[in-house]
């Protein structure tokens, strides 16, 4: 096996601190206040770039697109097949085929 560059070296020294971290970070009792931790939900785009006053979330007053489907997507991706509406930038398109 050959001997890794400088370079190589502090990479994979950087990728394990970056590991250590990651894996510590999320195991209670090491990470301070574990249960206030709030993971990245539908909103958390929106305010990280800081315009989470106009999306992010379905609200009165606020930008959305929308697609209705007759279900829950999660469960069975078969009903994104049978969309009943999108809504886009505020104008409705009806799906009257289907």
């Amino acid at each position: 096996m050959r001997e890794r560059s400088p370079i190589q070296s502090v990479a994979m020294l950087v990728g394990l601190v970056f590991l250590l971290v990651g894996i510590l970070g999320f195991i209670p009792g090491i990470t301070s206040n574990y249960d206030d931790l709030k993971f990245a939900g539908h909103d958390s785009d929106a305010q990280l770039l800081g315009i989470q006053d106009k999306v992010g979330t379905l609200e009165v007053g606020k930008l959305a697109d929308v697609v209705a489907v007759p279900g829950d997507p999660s469960r069975e991706i078969s009903v994104v097949e049978k969309v009943f509406f999108v809504m886009k930038e505020g104008t409705v398109y009806r799906n009257d085929k289907r």
